[in-house]
């Protein structure tokens, strides 16, 4: 199967030299053109969330506190955070919309260069207003349960 990464150079910022590709040939030639610079490919996740028809993710901050060297860790999870919305409307990768940053990325600055006047940040209180108590609620249990399984994986 043709999977979608998305490679990150690790000397840029601002989503800078960030793109998409999928295959090996499109990645060998692709990342042959950052001549050797270190970064990072991650597998594009398939069925993103969205908001408003638009690929979001969660920024969520987590306090890690070790009373004492050596014993078990505490986690605390921010119940506020930020919602990175991209700039345009989502459409599964495609040799075709690949180059489309800014369907595909949720960089803010990806999003502040689009032209658009749709809000590509908000918060996750205002996410949880829109979904309703109800939804949000089994949003962010789903949330808790994966950060407690990621932590369980690190201890």
């Amino acid at each position: 199967p043709r999977h979608t990464l998305v490679y990150k150079p690790s000397d840029a910022g601002m989503g800078d030299a960030v793109f998409l590709f999928m295959g090996r040939a499109d990645a060998e030639r692709k990342i042959g053109m950052m001549r050797g610079s270190a970064a990072i490919a991650q597998k594009y996740i398939e069925r993103p969330l969205l908001v408003d028809g638009r690929k979001c993710d969660l920024r969520l901050y987590v306090a890690l506190v070790v009373p004492t060297p050596g014993s078990e860790w505490h986690a605390f999870l921010f119940q506020e955070g930020l919602v990175r919305i991209c700039a345009d409307r989502y459409a599964e990768p495609s040799r075709s919309t690949l180059h489309q940053a800014s369907v595909h990325l949720t960089n803010t600055s990806i999003s502040s260069l689009s032209g658009t006047a749709e809000t590509c940040i908000e918060t996750l209180a205002h996410l949880a207003e829109r979904l309703g108590a109800d939804r949000w609620a089994r949003a962010w249990a789903t949330v808790c349960a994966m950060l407690s399984r990621v932590l369980g994986l690190c201890q």
